[in-house]
Formats: C-alpha cells, sequence, structure tokens
C-alpha cells in the first residue's frame, strides 16, 4: 500500500493529525476506522480493491503507537 501516492498522502494526513494532539514526552495509542477510495486500478489485488469501491461501506484501518 506504501507505493500508492494517493493513499500514503491521506494516510500521513490522518497520522499527523494523532500526532499533533501529543505532547512531546507523551505516547498515545490511536486505533481509527475511517472510508478510504484511490483513483484508477484495474488490477484488482492488494490495495486495488480500494478502487471502485464504495466509500461509505466497510472501512479502512490504521492503529498504532505515538512516542
Amino acid at each position: 500500500m506504501a507505493d500508492n501516492e494517493l493513499l500514503s498522502y491521506q494516510v500521513q494526513e490522518i497520522v499527523r493529525g494523532f500526532v499533533d494532539d501529543v505532547a512531546y514526552g507523551e505516547t498515545r495509542e490511536f486505533d481509527v476506522r475511517m472510508p478510504m477510495a484511490i483513483d484508477n486500478g484495474e488490477r484488482i489485488i492488494g490495495y486495488e480493491y480500494l478502487h471502485g469501491a464504495n466509500m461509505y461501506v466497510g472501512g479502512f484501518h490504521i492503529s498504532g503507537t505515538i512516542i
């Protein structure tokens, strides 16, 4: 998924919002689900399943720890 520029950008923007809320020296976990879709995609493998998807059905999951 990291090879898709649009998806990478969208994920970075979401994570950046959590990073901005963490104070220096603080550790915080985050777990978020949201709709996600990407443009183009003729091969239906991996992240290409996000192409043409109904962004209001299902979800994309990001979780991690910010230190």
